[in-house]
């Protein structure tokens, strides 16, 4: 009984001992994930969420961190569905999605965010001896904040450009443009055109280059008035179809029947263009192969979607899309996008690339890109 007692007496000891070790791991494990810059969630399979860290909260505009399924906020629903998919194949990669703003308020639930927020998303699973009791850890890479330094970084050296570019490049080029229209009337072999077209193609090019330069510049204030998009979208196709000779079904218009939007429409007659011009690039020329459709909240259209079949941008891309003189394209000034965007923010509207599931959790197992314009709240009249 004595040895029996002894050596009870040391199990307890060193359980004790064990006991204070994990508390203090505890209290480590804590720390360190209160303090990452990267959010955690901890959820299980039916995307009930349990915990989270202060990161995370931030990033998804929580104040509280339990009790609450992905799925039941809509603007977390781009979670709510990469999670999903990732239940269905978990070898997938990463998946990258926009988190809208949004405000809530009610009985045992309050979250506000302001900002969208461009999250990069990593799923694994936590080995439990209970399958019913199985946990998902979520994690949440918000680089919003990589791609806006980015964008300021390039910003402040076209603002020292934009100052000088008037006189130091327009008129050197002017006169470049009328040397060449003159020597074009006398050279008329086949080797001096090829190389005057070549020169005159890079002259309106650079021009063009220096008119989107000059054109940041001029903060036009928007003639914001309501516009119908059904009418406004119809005329628009028949006229894009006619000057790129398009097939009448190959650029698809949805119905957006007596939806009414707040932009100048001037700004989004010409944030359209834009991105329709990009579509026609990529598109494979198939019916519908370019879509433009509205996502309505009742009767008020709260989001413009541009669409095309080609391959989707990728997230290595898609960070530096927005970026002033940053293209994938040799014809192109890398300003196009740039400038919608900033047409966009005039009209108090957004125009981001956003990758969406087509679909209700748990969603099909890819995702799809496309541009996104999100509308300004109507004007409470």
């Amino acid at each position: 009984m004595s040895r029996l007692a002894r050596k009870l007496i040391g199990q307890e000891e060193l359980a004790a001992r064990h006991g204070t070790d994990l508390k203090i791991q505890q209290a480590i494990n804590q720390i360190v994930i209160a303090d990452v810059l990267d959010g955690i969630l901890v959820a299980g399979r039916d995307g009930r969420v349990f915990t989270g860290n202060p990161a995370a909260r931030r990033m998804l505009g929580l104040d509280g961190d339990a009790g609450f399924r992905l799925d039941e906020v809509a603007a977390l629903a781009p979670i709510a569905q990469a999670f999903g998919a990732w239940l269905l194949a978990p070898a997938g990669a990463a998946a990258h999605v926009t988190v809208k703003p949004w405000h809530a308020d009610g009985p045992g639930w309050r979250g506000r965010l302001d900002q969208p927020a461009h999250l990069k998303l990593r799923f694994a699973r936590v080995d439990t001896p209970d399958e019913a009791a199985e946990r998902c850890v979520i994690f949440l890479q918000d680089v919003s904040a990589i791609e806006n330094q980015a964008q300021q970084l390039k910003l402040a050296s076209m603002g020292r450009l934009t100052a000088s570019i008037a006189h130091e490049v327009r008129n050197p080029l002017s006169a470049i443009g009328h040397a060449t229209a003159l020597l074009a009337e006398d050279l008329t072999g086949p080797t001096e055109t090829r190389l005057l077209k070549i020169v005159g193609d890079n002259v309106v090019r650079v021009n063009r280059m220096v008119e989107d330069i000059l054109q940041l510049s001029r903060k036009v204030q928007p003639q914001a008035e309501p516009v119908r998009l059904g009418a406004f979208l119809a005329e628009l196709k028949a006229e894009f179809s006619e000057i790129h000779g398009l097939a009448d079904d190959m650029l698809w218009i949805g119905e957006a029947g007596a939806c009414e939007v707040r932009f100048d429409a001037l700004h989004l007659r010409e944030v359209l263009l834009n991105l329709l011009g990009n579509a026609v690039r990529y598109a494979s020329g198939q019916p519908a192969s370019i879509r433009i459709f509205a996502a309505r909240d009742g009767a008020r259209c709260r989001e413009l979607h541009v669409q095309d079949d080609g391959p989707a941008i990728t997230p290595q891309v898609r960070a530096h899309l927005f970026e002033p003189f940053y293209t994938t394209s040799s014809k192109g000034t890398g300003l196009g996008l740039y400038l919608a965007r900033e047409l966009c923010l005039n009209n108090e509207a957004m125009l981001d690339y956003e990758y969406r599931f087509d679909g209700a959790m748990p969603g099909p197992r890819t995702l799809s890109g496309r541009f996104v314009i999100t509308f300004a709240r109507p004007a409470a009249g």
